[in-house]
């Protein structure tokens, strides 16, 4: 999702009673332009985006726009003001997102769209609960459309912080002519008072308080369903906003059912495919994530006038379910994309271009290119905090992907020192139970399990799989990583048999979300055989690294073969040496060594590693257990 989407989700207000409007003529959209008392505003012309067209609105009000010749009813169409009266600044504040639905072209009342103006910088539009529920509305959305979490596949999409909240009240207050602290003190005043479920949803939601804006938002939403059934907008809106509270706070299977009953209502659009698809992603459903990108790619694509900042959000969604699913190629082509618009339009100093750096880093880290990774991810650090000052979230994200680009390079002391800071923020900003907060936990305990330091890792990983499992799909390969992390921890400190369970299951989770051929099931069967080396059973060692490599070296380019070979190569080193195929083990060490200089050079960390091991190969005592590989 990208915070400067215009595309956003609707508001309606009640039809004026007592105006009689009778239309009926195909291709055709009557509009009533009215102030906030209800009266007819001339004057006004009104334009719909794209291909539609124009108007002036007449004494009544009213204005007929001739609609594109491909929109038919129950469409779409967003409205904007081309021209204000003589002496006038108008802004249309109902529909708040300026989006209205056709109604039938068949001759009835109530077959028209109605739009409220007010007059920017007019104070006195601040004690109007209607201008206050728009301007809610609109700084909620802009809130909850920030990219995703920057993360790898184990991690869910992030909140949003104070800093952009501030900065998206600044831009709203300024599109309408006012002061942002006018602004805030009159939503707040507003919610105090307000009785209305919606109402007090928004404002809850607005004020970050995400409990009491899921309360009210669930009741608002049945409220609209039982009462408004045909009233789609207001029954869409309630959902999207129902949908983004439960999104912020870590609830993403929820999530994902409030906001399909508005995708429901808006099948196409690209904005609202976006918040489906992110909500997805955290929940672990990548095929359908992927799908929902994809739609929403094909429409941004398509539209006309084309936004370029919202096909920058749905490139970037497309390209992180691309990443999560080993397709690093279109992961990489869309991530490039994105960024290429969001440096164009916002500036090379802008988070949403940060946020980029950082997901083409993560296709770096993915293909083994860690010191492709870091400047990127310093360049995106850099950025973040000249824009958004200190202890933000998107800080936390940065220096964990820098702590997981120092594991990468074997500097695990740095990645401990990177993460445990991470960690501070996020718990920080978020509370100690978010799933974004889990992420960082398994990562540190990644990071602690290379140091040796099993038991410090042990908490910090049951933590972490405690909250994935309360919030993510139990399917979910995010709840895999964690079992793997938490699996190595244990086999540090002896407790193999709960180790075993544990690689099993993760091993079955990535089976059936990615498919048995898949490099991450490469890496569940790689521990499996690490396991049965320390219980020294190294003819069943030997057999689990041969199914690994035989995977990896399947899904590896013949160009650049994965750095996940020369371990699977390793242990198979190992394992023949220690039942006595010494012959055999310096030949797959010599292959191993081979990769690893042509990935990180010969005075790589993980070059030096391996080549210890073979010069000590006649060194060893076959009693020995072998050092653990690095993951």
């Amino acid at each position: 999702m990208n915070h400067t989407s215009r595309s956003v989700f609707l508001l309606v207000f009640c039809l004026h009673a007592g105006v009689a409007l009778v239309w009926s003529e195909t291709g055709r959209l009557l509009v009533l332009v009215e102030d906030l008392q209800n009266k007819a505003v001339q004057g006004v012309e009104i334009g719909i985006e794209g291909a539609g067209g124009s108007g002036v609105s007449g004494a009544d009000g009213k204005v007929i726009l001739q609609l594109s010749k491909d929109t038919n009813e129950n469409d779409w169409v967003s409205l904007h003001i081309l021209h204000s009266p003589r002496g006038k600044d108008l802004e249309i504040v109902s529909p708040y997102d300026k989006h209205a639905l056709v109604p039938s072209f068949k001759n009835k009342a109530e077959n028209f769209v109605r739009v409220v103006v007010i007059q920017r910088g007019d104070l006195a539009v601040l004690q109007n609960g209607t201008v206050l529920r728009a301007f809610a509305e609109q700084i909620n959305k802009k809130n909850g459309s920030k990219s995703p979490d920057k993360q790898a596949p184990n991690d869910s999409p992030m909140p949003f912080d104070q800093t952009s909240a501030k900065a998206n009240l600044e831009a709203v207050a300024k599109q309408h002519g006012l002061q942002p602290e006018e602004v805030d003190k009159a939503i707040r005043a507003w919610g105090a008072k307000t009785t209305d479920p919606y109402d007090a949803g928004l404002a809850a939601l607005y004020e970050r308080n995400y409990a009491k804006a899921t309360v009210d938002l669930q009741t608002s939403l049945k409220q609209a369903e039982e009462k408004l059934a045909w009233d789609q907008k207001a029954v869409a809106d309630r959902a999207f906003f129902l949908g983004l509270s439960l999104y912020i706070q870590g609830r993403y299977k929820e999530s994902v059912v409030a906001y399909q009953k508005a995708l429901q209502i808006r099948p196409n659009d690209s904005s609202l495919l976006n918040g489906v698809g992110g909500s997805l992603l955290a929940a672990g459903d990548y095929s359908t994530a992927e799908e929902m990108f994809q739609r929403a790619v094909n429409i941004d694509e398509r539209a006309v006038p084309r936004n370029d900042l919202q096909l920058a959000s749905s490139y970037d969604g497309l390209g992180r379910v691309f990443r999560f699913r080993g397709k690093l190629a279109g992961a990489e082509y869309n991530f490039r994309q994105a960024l290429r618009i969001n440096e164009r339009i916002l500036g090379f100093n802008h988070p949403e271009v940060a946020a980029n750096l950082s997901n083409l880093a993560e296709v770096f880290l993915a293909s083994d290119q860690p010191e492709k990774a870091k400047p990127l991810l310093d360049e995106a650090l850099a950025i973040d905090k000249a824009a958004l000052g200190l202890d933000s979230i998107e800080e936390a994200i940065d220096l964990q992907d820098l702590g997981t680009v120092a594991i990468e390079m074997g500097d695990s002391e740095v990645a401990v020192d990177l993460l445990y800071e991470s960690l501070r923020i996020k718990e920080l900003r978020l509370g100690k139970d978010h799933p974004v907060v889990a992420a960082t936990q398994s990562n540190l305990g990644v990071a602690l399990n290379e140091q040796g330091k099993y038991a410090e890792a042990e908490p910090l990983l049951r933590s972490s799989l405690a909250t994935k499992e309360k919030t993510v799909s139990p399917k979910s390969p995010s709840i895999a990583i964690t079992l793997v992390a938490l699996a190595k921890s244990l086999m540090g400190t002896g407790k193999y048999d709960e180790a075993e369970q544990l690689l099993k299951r993760a091993r079955s989770l990535d089976e059936k979300a990615f498919g048995p051929g898949n490099p991450e099931v490469a890496t569940d069967i790689r521990e499996l055989a690490q396991l049965h080396m320390l219980k020294k059973d190294y003819t069943e060692a030997e057999k689990l690294f041969q199914q690994a490599l035989a995977i990896d070296a399947k899904t590896s380019e013949p160009e650049h073969p994965k750095f996940a070979m020369a371990k699977d190569l390793d242990g198979l080193a190992w394992a023949l040496h220690l039942s006595g195929n010494n012959a055999d083990a310096e030949k797959k060490w010599k292959e191993a060594l081979a990769i690893a200089e042509r990935l990180f050079g010969p005075d790589g960390v993980q070059t030096k590693q391996i080549e210890k091991h073979l010069e000590d190969l006649h060194q060893l005592s076959s009693q020995q257990a072998p050092p653990t590989t690095k993951k």
